[in-house]
């Protein structure tokens, strides 16, 4: 099996800024890594998300997805900033998995606002998810404005560097294929 990089953001819309970030930067590791991409959004988990208490009431849509993000080499995880913090669907996702479930996994966080107001939500609540999964999260986090993109494409050079450099800070974790 080929090693994968899964970029999952936590948006329903494939057309959203946070998704169209979530794939730029998966990219990046893909070309960089020679890794395969994989990527998906809240809407590719299924209907039983929200039903669910405990992770034996997902349906094998979920199970495919979770077990595809357990078993990926590195994760680019990106979400819309929701009242200064993440959307709960995406919490209550991460709510049922294992606590072992990312431990060791590099991560790359990402996150998209209308202002620049809300960048400090990665620091204080994205990064603190998945320190509790003991995951390795990349020192550069990226957060873009809607500013940022021009007909959905990112455009904001500064912004193409940070992604640059937070894959370059995947390095120690990867070897190229």
């Amino acid at each position: 099996m080929k090693r994968k990089v899964i970029g999952l953001s936590g948006s329903y819309n494939k057309s959203s800024y946070t998704f169209n970030l979530v794939s730029k930067i998966s990219s990046e590791v893909e070309r960089m890594y020679g890794l395969k991409k994989t990527l998906y959004d809240m809407s590719d988990l299924g209907t039983s998300l929200g039903q669910a208490m405990c992770s034996e009431q997902l349906d094998d849509t979920i199970h495919e997805v979770i077990d595809d993000i357990i078993n990926a080499k590195v994760l680019v995880i990106g979400v819309p900033t929701y009242k200064a913090s993440y959307p709960g669907m995406f919490k209550h996702f991460f709510d049922l998995l294992e606590p072992e479930a990312l431990s060791g996994k590099p991560i790359i966080l990402s996150a998209t606002g209308g202002s620049n107001r809300h960048a400090l939500m990665l620091e204080y609540q994205l990064r603190p998810l998945f320190n509790f999964f003991k995951a390795i999260t990349m020192p550069t986090a990226i957060y873009a404005v809607n500013s940022d993109y021009k007909n959905y494409l990112l455009c904001e050079s500064n912004l193409l560097d940070r992604i640059s450099l937070a894959t370059k800070e995947l390095s120690p974790w990867l070897i190229r294929q």
